[in-house]
């Protein structure tokens, strides 16, 4: 009996870890303290494909434009231009994404008896049990450089456990990642 309650709750642990890592991306974000984002005004892609993918798995070009459309509207809603050429742009962005298979381990001792000795009952855990957690880990990162310099000003990337529907192309996750990460990028 003390098994099987042992066996649910770390079930249940590790479901409620796996739902909490699931809601939010953990978030990460660093720029050149000495850039003066006032002077920016317009941006473009660093190049005709701005995507690179670093994966165990394919991305979907589906997923690039997506990613693409994301990050477009997002740093024009911080009040920046876009415009086709990079030549005529005073930043310049890049991005990269992709998922990796991870795993992660857990090992704890099992209380299984209880004994009677001295006049008084313990615990006595007879062994460690190991149980491992497979999961698939995206990542997306967002570079962002002056253009004249050819310098990088600004980096956020975003990662976090993908759900079944993510791992199968699902792009439902894709704006509010990029929000996440560009949450910090200075307003125009």
């Amino acid at each position: 009996m003390q098994h099987r309650l042992i066996n649910t709750y770390a079930t249940l642990l590790m479901t409620l870890v796996s739902v909490a890592c699931a809601v939010q991306p953990n978030v990460f974000t660093d720029s050149d303290p000495q850039q003066n984002f006032g002077n920016y005004k317009t941006f473009a892609w660093a190049n005709d494909n701005p995507m690179s993918v670093q994966s165990d798995y394919m991305v979907s070009p589906f997923i690039g434009a997506k990613v693409m459309d994301s990050i477009k509207a997002e740093i024009e809603s911080k009040g920046y231009q876009y415009v086709e050429d990079k030549a005529d742009a005073d930043m310049s962005v890049s991005f990269s994404i992709g998922a990796r298979d991870k795993v992660k381990v857990f090992n704890d001792p099992v209380v299984i008896s209880a004994s009677w000795r001295w006049g008084r009952q313990y615990w006595e855990p007879n062994f460690n049990r190991t149980t491992t957690f497979n999961y698939v880990k995206g990542a997306l990162a967002i570079d962002v450089f002056d253009t004249k310099r050819k310098a990088p000003v600004w980096h956020g990337s975003a990662s976090k456990k993908l759900s079944h529907d993510e791992k199968k192309g699902s792009t439902e996750s894709i704006a509010p990642a990029v929000k996440a990460i560009l949450s910090n990028f200075p307003q125009r």
